[in-house]
Parts: C-alpha cells; structure tokens; sequence
C-alpha cells in the first residue's frame, strides 16, 4: 500500500501521481492520518510514501522538485532521523532524508511544494513499459536533486541514464534552460546534487563529462579515518572531519532550492533573498557583489589562507607546512582593514577536494590562498597562489626556492604581496617584522611545539610545553617561545587540562614576564587577561587587556570569544552576542559560536533549556 499525503490534498492508489481525487484536508484531520499511517506501517509492514503531488508552482511544470537515487541505496542505507520532521517509518536513508526535507520546506516556502519521489523497490520500469514516455512528464520538474553515491554513477543504471542524464539533456533544450541567473548575478543549475559518499574520482569526472561543468554539491558525506557513509541525524559535528551538521545540511538545500526557485519566478531579478547556507552568516551574504559607500566589494578585503601541501612523503614533516599556514595567517591577520578566516576554520579544508569557489562560499570570502611547503636540509620550496575564488581566477603566484635563513622574509613577503593584491586602501604595509630567532633549530622546535598544542588535548598541551622549553634552550631571547610556552600551561589549568591553577599560574607569570618585556602580541594580552577572568576574578583589568588584544590582532576569534564569555559574565548580554557573531564571521566553521552563544543566552533567561536546544549542534 502507498499513500501520497500532503496538508493539502489526500490521495489514495498504488501511484500517488496518477490519481485524480483531491480532497481538501484540515491540519487537525492531517495529524489524525499521520498517526494512522505510523501505526498500519508498524502493525503490517505496509510500504508508506509521504509526498506531494500537486502540480509545480511554475506554470507548464509538472513536480517542483524531482528526486533520483539508487533504490539499492535505500535499501542498504539506514536512516536514522531524529528530529521530527518526517513522520513515515525509517525504510532507508533517502526516505528519512525526503520525510526532512519535506518539513524543511514547509518553513521556507509560503507555497506548498512538491516533490517526485519514485518509491519502487524496482531500480527502473518494467520491461513491456515505454521507460521515455513514462518519465517525460515526471521529469519535467523545476529542480532535479541526484543521491550521489557510491554506486550511482554507473552508466548501465536506470537512474543515471533514464534520470540524470536525460534530465539533464532536456533541461537544456527547454526555453527556461538548465542554468539560472541569481540575483548575485552568478548562475545556479536546475541539477542540485546531494552527495551522500566520497565519490571515486572516476565517478566524479563522469559527472563533469555529462554535466560539461564542475561539480558542485550540498555534502552530506560523514567522513572519519576508515569511514564513508551518509550523514545521519543522530551524528555530533565534532565526530565528523567535514564539521557537518545533519540539520544544517537539511537547511542549505532547502534555501537553495528556495533561491533557484525565486529566480526562475522572478526572471531578471533573481530572488529576493541571496542563499547564504554555505556561509553560515545571515548579515552578509556570500557571493554579494554589491558595492559599499566606500565603493569596495564588501568581501574584497577578505581571505581564507589554506592549509598549506606537505611535499614530504614523510609524515612527521607535516608541521612545517602547518607552521607555515599559521605563520603567514597571523601575518594577514594583524592588518586591521583585513578580514581573514582563523586557523581553527581553514583547517577544516586540510587534504579537502573542494574547489576554491565552494571553500569561499562556505567561509564567506572572496580571496583564498593556497599553496605547497617543503624543506629539506638548508633549504626550503614555498609555492604560494592567490585566487580570485567568486571568479575562479589566478591574480598572483610565485615559487620561492630560498636558505631557510630566508623563511621568515619569505613569509613577510607573502603577507605584503597578498594584502596589496587585495585591497590597495588598507594603506602602506607594514615592513616585515623584525626576525622572531635566528636559530633554525628553534624555530623548528617552536614550530613542532604549535602544531603539538593545536592539536586541542591534553598530551598535545604537555608535547608542546617541552618544544618550546627546548627553542628557548636554544634561543634564549625567543619572544614567540616564551609567549607559548606561558599560553601551553594557561591551556593545562584549563577544564580539561592536568594542571591545578596555583601550579600552572606560577609557571604563566614567570614566562609571560619574559615574554612581555620583548615586547606582548596579542596572544600575551589574551593570556593574562584569562588568569586575570579566571584566578584572579578581577573583571575590568581583563576587559582591558582583552580590548588591548583586539587592537593587536583585530582577526583572533580567540580574543573576540573570551570577551563574549567576560561580558556575559558581567552582565552585558547584549554586548556579549554581538561579540560572539563578529567572532562567527571570522571562525564559521568552529563549535565555539554554539558554546559561547549558549552562555550568553542562558544568562539573560531567554532559553529554558538551552543544553537540550545546542546538544546536537
């Protein structure tokens, strides 16, 4: 038995879009037969679909929204949905994924929504069925959304040859056609991929062959060492290399169909709104291109800096390409005019197959920095690019092959090229500053102790401690080291650290004392200003110091976070959120806007249960 069943009509028949009776339904009858539904599933078994199946909000089209999957996926892949969108029994991935998206809609569209969703167990029709003729109509919908995985990319498939190819040659010869122009003024296809594996790179270039273009794709592939599955509801953002979120994912197709939609009714104008699900920032969208009263781009002073390629086929070497990555990072980031995206967001992309454009839309920049690091012996291989991403353009690139004596100018340089490429406003670079250590062996040593404690773990925070103990052996005037050394103990006393606060404090002083008379960055700020919040509870001398931070480094989200958890402290929630959403716009990718803004939120008393409402996020 089938049901096809939406707040709108009710219809019965073993196919839901042939039938001819529609009857109106109230919301209080549709809960009574959602409930019905549930338990004939769970009392006989009985094969339920919930779509929907009245005609396309677009004149002359038949469904809104055509979805094609391997069957075999579904039966295969379980779905786990938690959250109450769908009301329809767990049969598979793709039902779960249909029943959410389905919810998802109803709050993002004023107009009801169909969706084709082919609930054969049979992977195509039968033999003595006219298989052009019986999807020609089915077919013709607005949006056609692919379940990529493992196994769809498969030419002698029904669903790649009879569905995505013959959709996307049709679309084509339509007069709507299948690529449509934004508002923003780029183009969005008809064709939303939605993939669900990491897909071979055989599958992906058949993709591009058919789709003559790049594919571009909403992921809901959870990735782990070991691990290629879909993304469930049940799974936690942390747990995943790709920092995905089920819930969020469900969002981003909804508002990027909610955009290509808009557009096409719109024709000229592009929609009303500009998809900003990639970005995760609702005050300014993504690809924007509209001009300030300044006359700039408001994301041509923005960049995201990669994580930069280890040409060692030896693992342990990877911390100089690292170190490389953060190094030119705080270079950027210490230009006030200059946004740049904070380390514990960009690493996300480390060893990513996204292209740059599908990096900047998720990061909200314009500009990303890429590039490659080797050393060996005395020497050391840089190749630094800089790319237009919204365009998809080199602007400049450059190898240097220098004497690591030469590391840090090289670095210096980097940041001048890339911040006068960018934006010729900022004003007169600053010179490259003065050499950290000229001693290689402490430079290394301080170099293997950050990509130690950035590892965010008690073991991480120890190894470190003793790396930059040694390059202060080696150089005793090492400011970095020190500046360290003393953030390395303040991460030991913290929640999950191994020291007690009396025991890491003496060891704090001691070495931000050294670190301070060189002259304090804004880390050292950061530093003191956390004994000051935490030991010491003296709340204005932190405010200050925190504020003498952001001056240092106006683009550390650290620093911007911890006054976002200081002002909530003293009661100016207010403050407090505004902070945390200038820090999300620097670190889009990072858990830390749920913590702190969940802090705020639950002081001022406007979330009853805020820990139940984050837990998943």
């Amino acid at each position: 038995m089938q049901v096809g069943l939406n707040k709108n009509f009710l219809t019965k028949g073993k196919n839901p879009e042939q039938t001819s009776t529609r009857v109106e339904i109230t919301d209080r009858i549709m809960i009574y037969l959602e409930f019905f539904i549930d338990s004939l599933t769970l009392s006989c078994g009985a094969q339920v679909s919930i779509f929907g199946v009245m005609p396309s909000i677009v004149s002359g089209y038949e469904y809104d929204i055509f979805i094609s999957y391997r069957h075999k996926d579904n039966r295969s892949v379980s779905g786990t949905s938690q959250l109450g969108f769908g009301n329809q029994a767990a049969s598979g991935w793709v039902t779960d994924f249909i029943a959410d998206l389905e919810k998802e809609l109803e709050s993002t569209f004023k107009e009801a929504i169909s969706i084709y969703f082919d609930s054969s167990l049979h992977d195509g029709l039968l033999e003595t069925h006219d298989v052009d003729k019986s999807l020609e109509g089915k077919l013709k919908a607005l949006i056609f959304i692919p379940i990529l995985s493992q196994i769809y990319c498969d030419p002698r498939c029904f669903a790649w040859q009879n569905e995505f190819c013959a959709f996307n040659q049709s679309a084509q010869k339509e007069s709507l056609g299948r690529d449509i122009k934004l508002k923003s003024g780029n183009v969005a296809s008809r064709i939303l991929p939605i993939v669900i594996h990491q897909l071979d790179r055989e599958d992906q270039n058949l993709i591009e062959s058919e789709l003559k273009s790049k594919l571009r794709f909403i992921d809901f592939n959870f990735q782990a060492p070991g691990v290629n599955r879909p993304l469930r509801a049940d799974d936690l953002r942390q747990e995943n290399n790709n920092n995905l979120f089920y819930r969020d994912q469900i969002n981003k197709v909804a508002n990027a169909i909610k955009e290509i939609i808009t557009a096409i009714k719109n024709p000229g104008r592009g929609g009303d709104i500009l998809l900003d699900s990639m970005n995760g920032n609702n005050e300014e969208p993504v690809n924007k291109e509209e001009t300030t009263k300044g006359g700039q781009s408001p994301l041509q002073n923005s960049v995201a800096v990669l994580p930069f390629v280890s040409l060692s086929h030896d693992a342990s070497q990877e911390y100089f390409a690292d170190g490389i990555t953060e190094n030119i990072l705080m270079e950027l980031a210490s230009l006030p005019k200059l946004r740049v995206i904070s380390r514990t967001s960009v690493m996300r992309y480390k060893k990513t197959t996204k292209s740059a454009p599908e990096i900047a839309t998720e990061l909200g920049v314009k500009f990303i920095l890429e590039g490659s690091a080797q050393a060996h012996n005395n020497k050391v291989r840089i190749n630094v690019q800089l790319i237009d991403a919204l365009r998809d353009q080199h602007i400049w690139s450059k190898v240097f092959v220098e004497s690591m004596d030469d590391i840090f100018e090289i670095q210096g340089k980097v940041a001048e090229v890339v911040s006068k490429e960018l934006n010729a406003s900022i004003g007169n670079v600053e010179k490259v500053k003065e050499v950290p250590t000229k001693s290689r062996e402490a430079y290394d040593l301080f170099l293997k102790g950050r990509h130690a404690f950035n590892q965010w773990s008690v073991e991480g925070y120890r190894t470190a401690t003793d790396y930059f103990q040694q390059a202060i052996t080696k150089d005793p005037e090492f400011k970095l080291a020190y500046s360290y050394l003393a953030s390395s103990y303040s991460a030991r006393m913290s929640w999950n650290g191994d020291l007690a606060p009396k025991e890491a404090q003496k060891h704090i002083e001691k070495y931000l004392q050294e670190a301070w008379k060189r002259g304090p960055s804004d880390n050292d700020y950061l530093t003191k200003a956390f004994v000051e919040l935490f030991l010491k509870k003296d709340f204005p001398s932190s405010e200050k110091l925190l504020l003498q931070a952001l001056e240092l480094g106006p683009n550390n989200a650290n620093v911007i976070y911890t006054y976002s958890y200081l002002l909530s402290m003293m009661g100016r929630f207010d403050e407090a959120l505004n902070m945390v959403s200038k820090a999300k716009v620097l670190d889009p990718l990072s858990v830390s806007y749920f913590n702190f803004q969940v802090v705020a939120q639950h002081l001022m008393g406007i979330m009853k249960q805020p820990l139940k409402h984050y837990r998943k996020q």
